[in-house]
């Protein structure tokens, strides 16, 4: 199952290119309510209650929600295969996160690009999102 993770409903082209060569995926925004971003991400992915394996893409800022969901996802017992990080804001490496393979998409000189470089993460150029829909 994929989840696409998105801080706003308005969904950024990002996000929309994802979803044409992913039409399965499933897009959640942060529950509504007075909690902080991540604890909200949380509770719509709960609510939702998907099926592992998980693949958790997020775009944009809504990177910064996964280590909180990368923890929520481990304490409900749900496996994540793979985080996919389109034009993200990255967010810090913790004891929980991450916990699975992370591809990053982003443009080849941008900060998220160096980061996940530093990280041996992979990374894939925006005109690449069809090539890992094949590799997945």
């Amino acid at each position: 199952m994929i989840l696409l993770l998105v801080n706003d409903p308005q969904l950024p082209p990002q996000a929309a290119d994802f979803l044409g060569l992913h039409p399965e995926a499933i897009t959640v925004i942060p529950a509504p309510g007075d909690a902080d971003i991540p604890t909200r991400m949380c509770a719509a992915i709960n609510a939702l209650d998907p099926v592992s394996p998980l693949t958790i893409a997020s775009v944009g800022s809504a990177a910064l929600s996964l280590p909180a969901v990368a923890r929520s996802q481990r304490a409900h017992h749900r496996r994540v295969s793979e985080y996919v990080l389109l034009e993200p804001e990255v967010p810090a490496v913790s004891d929980a996160w991450p916990d699975a393979r992370v591809t990053v998409i982003c443009g080849v000189d941008s900060q998220a690009s160096l980061q996940a470089r530093l990280r041996g993460w992979d990374v894939l150029l925006p005109d690449e999102l069809a090539q890992w829909q094949t590799e997945s």
